[in-house]
């Protein structure tokens, strides 16, 4: 590969990486209830993810998601009741219930979380399948595609982390003062956006 082969990717995937979507909600909700480090960590899980999903789709087996109606359908159905439960969690949001968390340790699976955000994420199903895809050329060797998986990881990962830096630091004072009215414009954001994919989907 020569080096505007690695740009072309390096741009697609930052595109891919700061695009809105509902993993940008998710990783607030993370960092504003129960700080940095779970901010930290869904970052790295969510990376995770892209990396899987920019494997198979460097090596040919992404497409079959998206040319199998069934499995496809599944996969945003997941999706669908995950950003659900998530944007339940966020409207449902109280200062109280934060401090009842964190007395008892009931935290959630930032990991978990991340992983599953980017797995079931309909956005990136799509990204990865119909864009992505478009950057693979047939003569890659195998190395060069783990080496591209790494590098749409690298970028997601670093995004995130980013994102929850500064949100933790530059917007801390604001989202504790304002900490419930942000989450729950959180939630409905993320609620019109499931209604969005759901119409999509029928």
């Amino acid at each position: 590969m020569i080096f505007s082969d690695w740009l072309s990717i390096t741009l697609v995937c930052l595109i891919g990486a700061m695009s809105p979507g509902p993993s940008l909600l998710i990783v607030s909700y993370q960092t504003t209830s129960f700080g940095l480090k779970n901010g930290i960590i869904f970052s790295f899980a969510h990376g995770l993810g892209i990396f899987l999903y920019a494997f198979v789709t460097a090596i040919g087996i992404g497409l079959l998601v998206i040319k199998n109606p069934t499995l496809y359908t599944g996969i945003q159905i997941i999706g669908i009741v995950f950003l659900i439960y998530l944007s339940f969690q966020m409207l449902t949001f109280t200062k109280d219930k934060v401090v009842l968390e964190n007395n008892y340790k009931i935290y959630k699976n930032p990991f978990l979380i991340g992983l599953s955000a980017s797995i079931v994420n309909p956005k990136i199903i799509l990204f990865f399948t119909s864009i992505f895809s478009q950057f693979i050329k047939p003569e890659m060797i195998f190395i060069e595609k783990i080496y591209i998986a790494v590098l749409a990881s690298f970028i997601d990962i670093t995004w995130y982390i980013l994102i929850s830096v500064f949100i933790q630091h530059s917007l801390s004072k604001f989202i504790k003062k304002n900490i419930s009215v942000f989450m729950k414009s959180i939630g409905i954001i993320l609620g019109l956006t499931t209604v969005i994919l759901i119409k999509n989907l029928l």
